[in-house]
């Protein structure tokens, strides 16, 4: 199940976020293998731009963070291809241009994850 976690500056406006929000499982589900939209889960953490630094310098504009948990079996060229899209998502909803954000992506052992406690 594809989680997508947002971390960046307070102070965009909330449809623009609520836009990023609704986006971003069509970008995922468009792009990767073996995914659904009900299987997609994206959550957005805002926090006050002065204890969001880079280096020790406070970011001049927005500069999200996204880890993106992905489970096995999808191409690495649709990862790439996933996360050119996801970045100019960013772009098109007004948060910041694509050359801000940073994506993680994080493809945990099918051993440590579950689901209901369960080992998937």
């Amino acid at each position: 199940m594809p989680s997508i976690q947002i971390m960046m500056s307070a102070g965009c406006p909330e449809e623009n976020i609520e836009q990023l929000m609704r986006a971003m499982p069509d970008v995922v589900c468009s792009t990767l293998e073996n995914t659904f939209v009900r299987m997609v889960r994206v959550s957005v953490n805002e926090t006050k731009p002065e204890y969001i630094r880079q280096g020790m310098e406070i970011p001049s504009a927005c500069a999200p963070t996204v880890s993106f948990y992905l489970g096995p079996g999808r191409s690495e060229e649709a990862i790439r291809n996933c996360l050119t899209k996801m970045a100019q998502v960013f772009e098109d909803c007004g948060i910041c241009p694509k050359e801000n954000v940073r994506i993680y992506v994080m493809t945990p052992q099918p051993k440590h994850f579950s689901i209901a406690g369960k080992i998937r």
